[in-house]
């Protein structure tokens, strides 16, 4: 029963970062098309002066219009909230499995059913479990049924730091950096 109970709570807290990956992903690319449309905005108002240092600028801006506008429908498809939304729907379940107490075969049953109906995490998800827990909160998680810890390799601990590095340049410096430049060259 042990070893089944400490996958479920796996499961869940894994379930539970894959939540934070998609609402993350939804706030980037919220962001990113925002900061695209105040930038697209902000050309439209000064043509003159765009247009004087770059040739040919009116029709680059509306190549970019249409490209916003395309951005954003893809990434409406990818329905970012919607599969965090299912992510937590799923932690939640698990959740309330653990906490009640029941036949290790009816917990079984009910945690397949359980899972059938949600999406799956993604590795990575799993990996920053076992990093976060291990170097965040200083508690490592043990293998299902046993008191081994799971410690993370350093190619997990590497590849956890350069995600999250790449992360926050493409999605949040970029999009900042991009409309401040906009704003100084404007400006200035």
């Amino acid at each position: 029963m042990t070893a089944l109970y400490d996958r479920i709570w796996i499961t869940s807290k894994t379930r539970m970062i894959s939540e934070r990956r998609y609402l993350s992903y939804d706030l980037a690319a919220h962001l990113m098309i925002n900061t695209l449309s105040a930038v697209m905005l902000l050309a439209s108002i000064y043509p003159q002066e765009i247009g004087s240092i770059i040739p040919g600028f009116s029709k680059i801006n509306v190549a970019c219009s249409i490209l916003l506008f395309a951005i954003s429908l893809i990434v409406y498809g990818f329905k970012f909230g919607e599969k965090a939304a299912r992510h937590r729907e799923c932690y939640l379940k698990l959740q309330d499995l653990i906490e009640h107490e029941m036949p290790h075969h009816q917990m079984a049953e009910k945690y397949s059913a359980i899972m059938e109906c949600y999406p799956n995490h993604a590795s990575r998800d799993y990996f920053d479990l076992i990093f976060e827990r291990c170097n965040v909160q200083n508690n490592p998680i043990c293998s299902p049924g046993t008191e081994n810890k799971i410690i993370p390799s350093k190619s997990i601990v590497c590849i956890y730091f350069l995600r999250r590095a790449a992360f926050l340049g493409f999605c949040y410096a970029l999009p900042i950096g991009t409309l401040a430049i906009s704003i100084l060259s404007l400006v200035g």
